[in-house]
């Protein structure tokens, strides 16, 4: 016990990796998402796959602040219906869904999340990229998008309760 020197767990980018890669096949095969929000997920395991360390530290805080404001779909007390899965199914691209609803209304469907997760996409590429620059840039970054997908999973959940 003498030589031997206890060593903390660390924290490792390598093993979120993991986890998305794990989550993501396994969302694929019991289909519990729907492909167009696979597509946000698919995106977000490939930059933590092969961005560089400052890329994948910025997708890891950008993917958080922007999807936890939206697990209130998993949460909240309501039954389990077919309506309440299509939810659970739109849950990576919710971010998205009122730009896609104010160019693509009454299109339905697919198209919209198809639209949702583009706009995912594309605020969580303009966050990565700044939030890459530095720390203060990755902080400022996070707060602006922690207050707008707060307020986008109020309104996400107002929506759902009509």
């Amino acid at each position: 016990m003498e030589g031997r020197t206890k060593t903390r767990f660390q924290f490792k980018l390598k093993s979120l990796f993991i986890a998305v890669v794990v989550v993501s096949i396994w969302a694929a095969l019991f289909q519990v998402f729907s492909w167009q929000s696979q597509i946000v997920l698919a995106a977000i395991g490939l930059t933590l796959g092969f961005g560089c360390r400052r890329t994948r530290i910025a997708t890891v805080v950008v993917s958080l602040v922007m999807l936890l404001p939206f697990t209130w779909v998993f949460w909240i007390d309501f039954y389990w219906s077919e309506y309440h899965w299509n939810w659970v199914r739109m849950w990576p691209s919710l971010p998205g869904l009122f730009g896609a609803d104010y160019f693509f209304k009454y299109q339905g469907g697919w198209v919209e999340t198809l639209a949702a997760s583009v706009f995912t996409l594309i605020a969580m590429g303009i966050g990565v990229l700044i939030g890459r620059i530095g720390r203060r840039w990755l902080c400022a970054v996070a707060g602006i998008f922690a207050v707008v997908c707060l307020i986008l999973a109020y309104g996400s959940f107002a929506a759902f309760r009509m």
